[in-house]
């Protein structure tokens, strides 16, 4: 006889693990994407209010904790530890390092053409800008929604903080009738980052070696270097 219903408690208590960052990234020095324009002719570009001063927010417990709730998140003492973390890890080093630098002061026109745009400072984005960047007569423009990485994301033990709040684009899957039963609309919430880096920025630095046939393909459809022994 079993104590416990497994079944039901995949089917109800279900939660999705994002994506992993799949290599430590480390740009070169001719890919600086996050100034107005470098030297290379890599740009970047972001949606935002204020360039110097967006900051993490965390999801609004007020809004999310019932009334009269019991659960001690929203009790005096968590909401005491939320204001915390927001006082010590709501800016970015990325940003305050690049104050002084000369970044694009307010969203304008331009005519500049590009010979590659890519959409999201993700790690895909951040590696496809990177290598398109070597040629040197390349211009190639990235374009992030999000912020810089604010430092928060620096600290694993508070990766939860950053579900549901203005670094995650909040999305949800489909009603399936299988999975995530407990949650409102029995929709399995879906972590996504909206911040330089992208959902690996919001992953608690947990890491998967990719697939060996990725790598491989990838040689032979002509990338040279990119094979998984080398």
């Amino acid at each position: 006889m079993s104590f416990f219903d497994t079944e039901g408690l995949e089917q109800h208590f279900t939660a999705v693990l994002w994506h992993c960052l799949l290599a430590v990234l480390q740009p070169s020095g001719r890919t600086e994407p996050g100034y107005c324009s470098s030297r290379d002719g890599t740009g970047m570009a972001r949606q935002r209010d204020d360039t110097q001063k967006m900051q993490w927010q965390p999801l609004n417990l007020t809004a999310s904790c019932p009334a009269h709730s019991n659960i001690s998140a929203c009790g005096p003492l968590g909401f005491m530890y939320l204001n915390l973390i927001v006082q010590l890890y709501s800016g970015s080093k990325d940003a305050r390092i690049q104050e002084h630098l000369h970044r694009c002061p307010h969203e304008e026109d331009s005519d500049e053409e590009y010979d590659f745009i890519i959409v999201g400072a993700g790690a895909a984005g951040c590696v496809i800008a990177n290598r398109l960047s070597a040629f040197e007569k390349w211009k190639v423009l990235v374009l992030e929604a999000g912020m810089e990485q604010p430092d928060v994301s620096l600290v694993p033990g508070l990766y939860s903080t950053m579900q549901g709040s203005n670094v995650d684009w909040g999305y949800t899957t489909m009603p399936d009738g299988r999975s995530c039963l407990e949650r409102p609309g029995q929709a399995c919430s879906w972590p996504r980052g909206k911040m330089m880096g992208g959902s690996t920025s919001i992953n608690s630095y947990a890491y998967i070696r990719g697939n060996k046939l990725d790598y491989d393909k990838w040689a032979e459809m002509g990338n040279d270097g990119w094979s998984y022994k080398e």
